[in-house]
């Protein structure tokens, strides 16, 4: 049976995404670091040293990280396919570690784009897992926009995990097992065409369609 349970997550769609992924969403993001960026450039055009001082944004998990701790961040963006390295310390503990941090601090958290466009959005020709905003100031109708279209897109999520448990349980009969154990086995990917997509640095798998996808294709397969 297990082999028969739906993949919701992806490389692409990493498991400590709590959000569908939405154009919408990444439209805004883009938008409001572009912003946040250009700020930042015309102001060390004028003044260097009070640039350095006044930062919009960090970048880069340790650095984000750093600053949240000490409570300096407003928001902070998450890739939905950043690398797995499950190792003690490594990427994934860390990544897991900024998430609780901010729902600790109440600091929205957004899954949006892929590594390599968030990368071009702060102006790096290298990929960028994470990014931290300092401050958010002329700038504010995208970060609210990208705020609501994200609390949306979360409770989306929540809607279809719930939709898909309930469908587990109407197939598989698990009326005790939780939830998360059925999902925990079958998160490594969406399947092989996926995986090799995910290679070629493809759009991030927007909506919730994957999960109703899964569903449907579970459904049938046991008719």
């Amino acid at each position: 049976m297990n082999s028969r349970r739906p993949k919701i997550h992806s490389r692409r769609f990493r498991e400590y995404c709590s959000q569908v992924l939405s154009k919408e969403v990444d439209n805004y993001v883009s938008d409001l670091l572009k912003e946040l960026v250009r700020f930042q450039d015309r102001l060390y055009q004028k003044d260097p040293v009070k640039a350095k001082k006044k930062r919009r944004i960090v970048m880069g998990l340790r650095e984000v990280l750093k600053h949240l701790k000490l409570k300096k961040l407003k928001c902070v963006i998450i890739s939905p396919n950043c690398e797995r390295i499950q190792s003690k310390g490594g990427l994934d503990e860390t990544l897991h570690t900024i998430i609780e941090v901010a729902r600790e601090q109440e600091i929205p958290f957004v899954f949006a784009l892929n590594r390599k466009a968030l990368g071009r959005c702060v102006n790096k020709a290298v990929p960028v897992s994470v990014v931290g905003i300092f401050s958010y100031d002329g700038a504010e109708n995208q970060f609210h926009q990208m705020v609501e279209l994200t609390e949306e897109a979360r409770k989306a999520y929540q809607e279809m995990l719930n939709a898909l448990e309930q469908e587990l349980r109407a197939i598989e009969g698990c009326s005790e097992e939780p939830l998360c154990n059925l999902i925990e086995e079958s998160t490594t990917s969406l399947d092989n065409m996926t995986s090799q997509s995910f290679l070629e640095a493809g759009e991030p798998e927007y909506g919730a369609y994957q999960i109703c996808y899964y569903v449907e294709k579970l459904a049938q397969e046991t008719v």
